[in-house]
């Protein structure tokens, strides 16, 4: 046949091919889309919300670090090289991802060893670490709350007074994601913990309370009915890169203000679809896949990586 190409000399050579199918599979993961950055600040008293779809400067000087403690040291499980690609398998899905190595659900939210910072002992900043960290597991880890969407499991771990503000701002699409994960109706992860890196500090704030610093990634595996037409891990993992600060009120609060409250958080998904993103829920990018519009900027390993800067660019705009 005149237009057979089968016996192009380019496709008997085996170097050709798979330098070509190299390239191919770059300009794929260039593919995916790096959400929106997303920023909320909170006055710790006032609870007056400052949210912007977009990028949102991080303002310093609400809470002035002041003596900082120790930052959390990575799990012994984590590290931050890509495992080389390999076939979907639903059973191990983030085989060939950046987070293949890093440590499985809660294992991975590691508080430091709690040293006295100012009036603190370090009794009470370890207490404010271990409130702080169930808060953020329950935000981003429990699969009643970000896949069943039971909100009043996360909402019982924060202060009282504060629980009004936060039940409302979690039904505004634009301040959700910061607040807490939360599965798109249709979507289920699979039977696997998503992956977690990333770090945990405290200092104390400019009134005088304890403030813990984090600062997790976060790796989800969705579950698909046609692994056979995945193009590679990535197309079922989604991930969230979130920063976020607490204060931690202590008994010499009235009772209705002791406990966390939400101060500041900004950050971003990535590899994940741009119609729940935009609803201030995640689904995994094979959902929706886009050939066209702006593609991220770079390979997905900087995204995963919580020492690496955030980049402010939206791969949903179109």
């Amino acid at each position: 046949m005149p237009n057979d190409l089968s016996d192009h000399p380019d496709f008997n050579d085996k170097d050709w091919l798979k330098k070509a199918t190299k390239a191919a599979e770059k300009d794929i993961r260039r593919l995916r889309r790096k959400g929106k950055w997303r920023g909320r600040m909170v006055s710790a008293l006032l609870l007056v919300a400052i949210v912007a779809v977009g990028y949102v400067m991080y303002q310093r000087g609400l809470f002035s670090p002041g003596q900082p403690a120790p930052v959390a040291s990575a799990p012994s499980t984590t590290v931050t090289s890509k495992v080389p690609d390999a076939a979907v398998n639903l059973s191990q899905p983030f085989v060939g991802t950046p987070a293949a190595g890093w440590a499985d659900g809660e294992a991975g939210i590691v508080a430091p060893v709690a040293q006295p910072i100012g009036k603190y002992t370090a009794e009470q900043v370890a207490d404010a670490y271990a409130k702080v960290r169930q808060v953020v597991i329950a935000a981003r880890l429990d699969r009643k709350v970000i896949e069943g969407h039971d909100t009043e499991r996360f909402l019982d771990l924060i202060a009282p007074e504060t629980r009004a503000a936060i039940r409302t701002e979690l039904a505004d699409p634009n301040k959700i994601s910061g607040l807490m994960t939360r599965i798109a109706d249709g979507f289920r992860l699979l039977p696997v913990p998503p992956k977690v890196n990333g770090t945990m500090s405290a200092t104390v704030g400019e009134q005088g309370t304890l403030v813990v610093h984090t600062e997790y990634v976060f790796a989800y595996a969705f579950h698909t009915d046609r692994p056979d037409e995945l193009r590679s891990a990535m197309d079922i993992v989604a991930m969230g890169r979130w920063k976020a600060d607490y204060q931690v009120l202590d008994e010499t609060w009235p009772k209705p203000q002791r406990g966390v409250w939400f101060s500041t958080s900004s950050g971003f998904t990535y590899s994940m679809a741009c119609g729940a993103a935009e609803k201030g829920m995640l689904a995994p990018w094979y959902s929706e896949y886009r050939p066209s519009g702006p593609t991220a900027s770079h390979e997905p390993e900087v995204y995963f990586d919580v020492t690496q800067p955030v980049t402010v660019e939206d791969g949903c705009a179109t």
